[in-house]
């Protein structure tokens, strides 16, 4: 399978239409898990901080595994500052979270 040499602008465009054309919450989740799968980790993260906020307040079943796939973007892209924070909110959330021994491994 080719892989695309796509760059910056061209995906953030990508991300932006797929923003403005899909307003389900939970398929905008399946959109950046495959992002994450593809190694698309920058655009992983654009739909998952995209979606946060629209899920603050409520109870959907995706909402832990968002932030799981989020914080491993952050790890896949060399960004741990931001790993950090990302999985200080997590562990607020969810203080027995079912990824909370895997991602603690990262942060010793």
């Amino acid at each position: 399978m080719e892989q695309k040499t796509v760059d910056a602008s061209q995906r953030n465009e990508v991300v932006e239409q797929i923003l403005k054309q899909t307003k389900d919450l939970r398929e905008l989740f399946l959109i950046g898990l495959r992002f994450y799968v593809e190694e698309q980790y920058e655009n992983a993260i654009a739909i998952f901080s995209y979606i946060e906020p629209r899920v603050e307040d409520i109870d959907v079943y995706f909402k832990e595994d968002m932030y799981y796939y989020e914080i491993l973007s952050y790890i896949r892209l060399g960004q741990k500052e931001q790993a950090v924070k990302k999985y200080e909110v997590y562990k607020k959330l969810y203080p027995s979270g079912q990824y909370i021994k895997e991602l603690s491994a990262y942060f010793k």
